[in-house]
């Protein structure tokens, strides 16, 4: 059973590869890979001891290595700011400096297949973590999502690399196996996109137990990870935080790249920011109302989740929602964009859990799941964006502005309720009787005390 699984995760992340290959062929696509592209440029710059958050010193590099920028006008404007102002952290150019020594061809390449293999090892684990009676549900989720990967290997965003090792360290923790692993490569996701895993870390943090002792090792690890690489950046760009922090301001303006806005460039498309700001933007296009407002209601809907998570009853029933709740509520504060929703299959093993408990709830459960899934997948929101484009046709090369308030609109008010759905189950799980490894809870305490995890 285990090499199908295992064959079915590599047949639906192998098309999604094959699919992104394809559309960086088009001749619209002379860069591919802009994300990536902004972490290998700014890396390379870094190696021969040149500014590496100076936009101007990575367009230099960019055009010494041969990069040409495409003629259409749309591509034209936006992919010079993606390549050139970096907004990565050190540790991400770091960790990455290996791929920069190789030509872009091939570093897009090896890039390519450590993403690929990283989703696809995270996404049969979670199907593991599903069990044996929900095995059908937890596959359909699992492959349905490997096969929306299209879009992170188009632009090489090292979310999916982030993903994939957080699933993994996720799952060495709640099976208790290969630790050490686990603590290794939730460090590795910590330094490389920090609002991704760190609230997952902070989820095994609250838990207590054994967990917790995980979860304070990898932050030791990333601690050690964060200081090399500003020892090492600091070489060529001794001003990096003031330069990454200008970097930031720039891409977020009105009209830039990370503008969560419909003004934004890349505000139209099945790529675009799916937090709750974007969603706020609907109502009123101001950023003093937006931003204020989806971090308040975000924030506070993640406050609610801490709280939960460290009173009560460290269940495994509670982590596994616990793990569900926050891989969907972490998107709505702050910037996240779809690829970063390829975390939300750490929602597969308690959707299993639920569904195999039999009841109304788990259709409930299911349809929240997949609410959650097809918001953020590529193929849902491409066919989405089709649908409203033609009711509302575009007269220039961006979708309308009513089509694009549509795929804006999916993503965070579907992402807001399956997260809610989820963090109420969690308040129910408080009253569950088992306890974690290594966390002695209720009848636990007066008997004997729980296995601690190696």
């Amino acid at each position: 059973m285990r090499f199908l699984r295992a064959g079915l995760v590599l047949l639906f992340i192998g098309l999604a590869a094959l699919w992104s290959t394809d559309i960086r062929r088009s001749p619209l696509m002379k860069t591919g890979m802009l994300d990536f592209g902004e972490i290998y440029y700014g890396a390379r710059c870094a190696l021969h001891h040149e500014d590496a958050y100076d936009p101007s010193t990575v367009l230099q590099e960019f055009k010494a290595a041969g990069g040409q920028f495409p003629a259409d006008p749309v591509e034209a404007k936006k992919e010079p700011v993606i390549i050139t102002v970096g907004v990565n952290l050190p540790t991400a150019l770091f960790l990455t400096s290996p791929l920069a020594r190789l030509p872009w061809p091939l570093a897009q390449t090896v890039w390519m297949v450590l993403t690929s293999l990283a989703l696809a090892l995270g996404g049969f684990l979670m199907w593991d973590l599903g069990g044996e009676s929900s095995s059908t549900v937890a596959g359909w989720l699992a492959c349905f999502m490997l096969l929306n990967c299209a879009y992170i290997f188009d632009v090489g965003n090292i979310a999916g690399l982030t993903a994939g090792l957080t699933l993994i360290a996720a799952w060495c923790f709640l099976r208790d196996r290969y630790a050490l692993c686990g603590v290794v490569l939730l460090a590795l996701g910590l330094v490389l996109k920090p609002h991704d895993a760190g609230f997952v870390w902070l989820c095994f943090l609250l838990a207590g137990g054994a967990m917790r002792k995980r979860a304070l090792q990898a932050c030791g690890a990333a601690g050690l990870l964060a200081l090399a690489s500003v020892l090492w950046i600091s070489v060529s760009s001794p001003h990096w935080m003031q330069e990454l922090h200008r970097n930031l301001a720039e891409v977020s303006v009105r009209g830039g790249t990370s503008d969560p806005s419909l003004s934004g460039i890349t505000g139209r498309g099945i790529g675009s920011i799916i937090d709750l700001q974007s969603g706020f933007s609907l109502l009123w296009n101001n950023p003093h109302f937006y931003f204020p407002a989806g971090y308040l209601l975000g924030g506070g809907v993640l406050l609610v989740w801490a709280v939960v998570v460290l009173r009560g009853r460290s269940s495994e029933r509670k982590v596994k929602l616990a793990l569900a709740a926050v891989s969907i509520l972490l998107l709505l504060p702050i910037y996240h964009r779809p690829y970063d929703a390829k975390l939300i299959m750490l929602a597969i093993p308690a959707c299993a859990m639920v569904w195999a408990e039999g009841g109304r709830r788990r259709w409930t459960m299911l349809a929240m799941t997949w609410a959650a899934v097809l918001a953020t997948s590529d193929i849902p929101r491409a066919l989405i964006l089709m649908w409203a484009q033609s009711l509302y046709p575009s007269s220039g090369e961006m979708p309308s502005v009513q089509a694009g308030a549509i795929i804006t609109a999916v993503g965070p008010a579907v992402l807001f309720c399956a997260g809610c759905y989820y963090l109420w189950l969690m308040i129910g799980a408080n009253r569950e009787p088992d306890s974690l490894p290594g966390r002695e809870t209720g009848s636990s305490q007066r008997k004997t005390a729980a296995p601690a995890m190696a």
